[in-house]
C-alpha cells in the first residue's frame, strides 16, 4: 500500500507544481488598468435636463469625446449673429467634436454652469429650452478666462428614449462676454 500512496502524493504533487508554474501564476504581467481615465460615468439621457447635466459633466472632466457623445449626428450649430461671418456655412457633429478637443486641450478647469430656464417645451419627439443661460469658466495656471451667453437648445427622443442635443441656437447675453460660439471659432480658452 505505501507504493501506491506515494505515486498518488508524487503524482498530486507533480499536478500542483505544474499548475503553479506552469499556468503563468508567476509571470511578469502587463499592469491592469485601474479605470480608464479617459472616460467618465454619464447618466442615462432620458429627459433634457440629465442631457444638461452630462454635458457639464463630460466638459469639466475634460473630455470631448464624452462632450460629443451628447450630440446627435444630425447636430447643427447657429452661432450669434455677431460671429456669424467667421462660421463654416455648415457646423455638424464633427466640427463640434473637433473645436472641443482644441479647447479641452490647453486647460487645467473647466466649470459650466446652466442658468434656469423653466421645463422645456415639447413638441412631438423634440424638446427645447427657450433662452437657457450658461457660463462656461476656464483656468490655466493663474489665468481664468470666462465665456457666457443664452442658447436655445433642441433635444432629439431616439427611438430608444434618450435624448440628444440636435440643434444650438447660440446669443450673446449682453455681458459683453465671449459666447462659447466664439469659443468653438478660436479653439481656445486662452
Amino acid at each position: 500500500m505505501a507504493p501506491s500512496a506515494s505515486k498518488w502524493a508524487l503524482g498530486f504533487g507533480g499536478l500542483a507544481l505544474v499548475f503553479v508554474f506552469g499556468c503563468g501564476v508567476f509571470d511578469t504581467r502587463e499592469p491592469e488598468d485601474p479605470g480608464n481615465l479617459d472616460t467618465i460615468d454619464l447618466s442615462t439621457p432620458t429627459d433634457p435636463d440629465t442631457v444638461l447635466t452630462n454635458v457639464r459633466r463630460s466638459l469639466e472632466a475634460l473630455l470631448a469625446t464624452a462632450y460629443a457623445s451628447q450630440i446627435n449626428e444630425e447636430f447643427v450649430f447657429v452661432p450669434d449673429p455677431i460671429d456669424e461671418a467667421e462660421f463654416p456655412v455648415v457646423w455638424g457633429k464633427d466640427q463640434e467634436e473637433q473645436a472641443h478637443i482644441s479647447i479641452l486641450t490647453d486647460v487645467d478647469s473647466v466649470t459650466l454652469t446652466w442658468g434656469d430656464a423653466g421645463e422645456p417645451n415639447v413638441d412631438g419627439d423634440q424638446q427645447w429650452y427657450d433662452n437657457l443661460p450658461y457660463s462656461l469658466a476656464f483656468s490655466r495656471g493663474q489665468d481664468d478666462a470666462v465665456f457666457s451667453g443664452i442658447v436655445d437648445l433642441y433635444l432629439l427622443e431616439l427611438a430608444n428614449s434618450t435624448f440628444q442635443i440636435i440643434r444650438w441656437e447660440d446669443l450673446s447675453d449682453g455681458t459683453g462676454a465671449p459666447t462659447w460660439g466664439r469659443l468653438r471659432i478660436d479653439r481656445s480658452a486662452f
